[in-house]
């Protein structure tokens, strides 16, 4: 049968090993086929084996060793940014154990800025809780969550260190997040963020501000505002993209 695919047939190879690598089918430093290999298993030429090779190292997935073949360079979890789900459902989505360390846990008043995003009325209370969420037993992120207390009463009496936010709001107080506006930006931990999440000063980070919304009727009704700061030597975020 004739095959009337545009997409040519390295890039064919090349997609279905990136996806073996970021599914961990490959550990780091696992050798991948080899070209002969390759060419058996896709019925193409030399050529169109090592260009599918040569495209995975020209964008660091794999690393090539003169004489003994091409292996895996990628390490890390892959998870989707455009997927709304708790960090404990993140981790496990990774096939990594989470475990959470409290930083701060409190009830008090907003303030100004947080009062206008939030949309609330004046001199209102948020729950304010910040977080080590651990993947694994590796930091991946430090994180601060802060919630309408008027949605939320009682909220502080949870075990936040063991337990699930997102479940908490979703199954005791039937809030369940539908959208998320999600900013994020490159940083450097100082030292005292990377004191706080065991790392080295200056490691790269990636920053996220957010806010959540559930929606009521038409209305979207904000429920949580959020910072975090991303360890990205734990779990690879990606967003995939469609025509």
């Amino acid at each position: 049968m004739p095959n009337h695919s545009k997409v040519p047939k390295y890039e064919k190879i090349a997609v279905d090993l990136e996806n073996d690598l970021l599914n961990q089918k490959y550990s780091y430093g696992q050798q991948l086929p080899s070209e002969t290999k390759l060419m058996e298993m896709y019925d193409v030429s030399r050529i169109t084996a090592r260009k599918a090779l040569t495209d995975l190292e020209n964008r660091g997935l794999i690393y090539k060793i003169q004489g003994k073949g091409c292996f895996a360079s990628v390490s890390r979890k892959r998870q989707s940014l455009l997927q709304i789900h708790s960090y404990t459902q993140e981790i496990l989505n990774a096939g990594m154990i989470p475990s959470r360390k409290i930083l701060a846990s409190r009830i008090r008043p907003t303030s100004p800025e947080e009062t206008a995003i939030l949309e609330l009325p004046a001199e209102s209370k948020v729950f304010h809780l910040e977080r080590l969420v651990f993947a694994d037993r590796q930091v991946l992120c430090k994180t601060c969550a802060i919630l309408p207390y008027r949605l939320f009463p009682q909220i502080e009496h949870f075990d936040f260190q063991s337990l699930s936010l997102y479940d908490i709001m979703e199954k005791e107080y039937q809030v369940k997040i539908h959208h998320i506006a999600l900013d994020l930006s490159p940083v450097c931990a100082d030292r005292a963020l990377a004191a706080q999440m065991l790392l080295q000063e200056h490691t790269p980070l990636i920053f996220t501000d957010s806010l959540s919304t559930t929606k009521a009727g038409n209305k979207e009704i904000p429920v949580e505002l959020s910072y975090s700061y991303y360890n990205t030597d734990v779990i690879k975020y990606s967003v995939d993209k469609y025509n």
